[in-house]
């Protein structure tokens, strides 16, 4: 399904990495499988003559049977039947039991408006599950992060709202929950949605998207981030490095993000010097993105041998947090540390094994969806870990707005952090059949859409989620109907976007 749903960037030399990622030996057996259906075919209904054509009606009829037969299994097997079985999802939409409020009220804890810079770090593909974790030998896998904790307002219990970047995007400054079937830079005319950008021009801001991948074409991003409102959208400048930096500073997916760090500040200093505006800044990095195994030997502190994809990876993540230490040394060397509110999160989690997947597209378990929030600000907010309540990307939104002392109405499918209740983290994995989730701490409810199977995991008791639970029913009635509006939410944009068209084409 990666290459079904991603077909528009198949041709991109980017692309190559992702799709050969997916395709692993499960999906060699499974093409081999095809053999002994041939041999049948042939032996029975001749579809082969010596003059090698081929009967079109058999052949076809043949395929069709192949097909049939891997969407006929209850759980997929390999990427020929996960493109199966969401192509033909994609052809069955959900329908939502009931109908929502999209606009929510925004009450701040804060009498006085606030105007700070406000700079958000949203780092690729960071698995929130190595947060204050060691190595065997004992190393910190992401110390800079660690560090950073004890500086801000951090959640334990936080996701990305699906597995792919432009979701997670659509996520953070839509505060909306992603669609199920494609995505939204493609898929939405966004100018219909008040995304960050536009809610923080009306109070005054200027915006910046900075993008570390080199092509801004990529899902769409140019495009996308013009239609949501941003000012100023930029990716590195490789004209700007030294020679020696763009022979030893660009691998895996682009520049590294150090580089791109100082750049970033740098464009904020040039943007805010020509004018009094504050503004929103944003930085979305590359370096830790798959297939991890990437990082410069030199560069590799925790495993210098890399044995193993686990290994890989734990590198890769390592240097990405180390690269967020130059950021943070930026700010402070430009006088932004101390007078910006500092958020950094992930555009989406990805596995490195923890259950044996290591494709993002493929599963439901913690690791595809868990990542960090932190939040700071100096002198503004007292530092403090929130245990035990659930949020995800779609809270940022009105969690910004409520520090900054500011009470508005607005369309988000989220609440803000400082509030007593939690938020229900409402997760989408639009790949392998589609399977959706709903969090509220200590419970998950996973729903997958072929099988049509619930199960009910407590996180506090069952981390590892091996033991689904049957003897809470009324959570499971509750967290359901939670789900529901992941589905509300994706016809409603989709039907928005459809109403718009055929008015267009009315008027012409």
């Amino acid at each position: 399904m990666v290459f079904i749903s991603n077909f528009r960037e198949t041709f991109n030399a980017a692309s190559g990495d992702v799709i050969l990622n997916t395709m692993k030996l499960k999906d060699f057996y499974e093409t081999l499988a095809l053999v002994p259906l041939l041999l049948f075919a042939q032996f029975k209904f001749k579809i082969f003559n010596l003059k090698n054509q081929i009967n079109p009606v058999k052949g076809l009829g043949l395929l069709t049977s192949y097909l049939v037969l891997i969407f006929a299994l209850p759980y997929p097997f390999g990427e020929i039947s996960y493109s199966v079985k969401s192509v033909v999802e994609s052809f069955r939409p959900l329908e939502a039991k009931h109908t929502y409020k999209v606009e929510r009220e925004i009450s701040s804890h804060f009498e006085q408006v606030r105007k700070p810079n406000i700079i958000l770090v949203s780092m690729e593909s960071f698995n929130g599950l190595y947060v204050n974790k060691k190595t065997k030998s004992g190393k910190e896998i992401t110390p800079v992060f660690n560090s950073l904790l004890k500086e801000g307002l951090s959640i334990e219990d936080f996701y990305g709202n699906s597995v792919q970047t432009v979701k997670g995007q659509f996520a953070t400054y839509c505060s909306q929950v992603p669609l199920i079937r494609g995505k939204a830079s493609y898929q939405l005319d966004n100018t219909l949605i008040k995304c960050l950008p536009k809610v923080f021009s009306e109070i005054g801001y200027q915006s910046y998207f900075h993008k570390c991948f080199q092509d801004l074409s990529f899902d769409n991003t140019h495009n996308f981030m013009v239609d949501i409102g941003f000012d100023h959208i930029l990716k590195t400048d490789m004209s700007q490095m030294t020679e020696y930096e763009r022979t030893h500073n660009v691998w895996g997916w682009g520049v590294q993000d150090d580089i791109s760090y100082k750049q970033f500040v740098k464009n904020i200093k040039n943007i805010t010097s020509k004018n009094d505006k504050p503004i929103f800044a944003t930085i979305h990095t590359v370096s830790h993105h798959m297939k991890f195994g990437n990082v410069p030997k030199e560069q590799r502190e925790l495993f210098p041998e890399q044995r193993s994809k686990e290994e890989a990876f734990l590198n890769s993540l390592n240097v990405s947090d180390k690269y967020l230490g130059t950021l943070i040394e930026e700010l402070k060397a430009n006088g932004l540390y101390d007078n910006s509110l500092i958020i950094i999160t992930a555009d989406h989690s990805y596995p490195n094994g923890e259950h044996g997947f290591y494709d993002a597209q493929t599963s439901y378990f913690q690791e595809f969806f868990k990542i960090p929030f932190l939040a700071i600000w100096k002198g503004e907010i007292a530092p403090q870990v929130i245990k035990e309540k659930t949020f995800s990307q779609v809270d940022i939104l009105p969690t910004v707005l409520d520090l900054m002392g500011i009470s508005e109405k607005i369309e988000t499918a989220g609440v803000s952090m400082l509030s007593e209740q939690g938020s229900t983290a409402l997760l989408v994995q639009p790949y392998n059949g589609v399977t959706l989730a709903a969090v509220e701490w200590p419970y998950k409810l996973v729903w997958q859409k072929k099988s049509d199977r619930k199960l009910l995991f407590n996180l506090m008791i069952d981390p590892k989620e091996e033991n689904p639970i049957s003897d809470k029913p009324e959570i499971t009635a509750r967290l359901w109907d939670k789900m529901d509006y992941i589905i509300f939410s994706e016809n409603r944009f989709l039907n928005l976007n459809s109403t718009k068209r055929k008015l267009l084409s009315a008027s012409e």
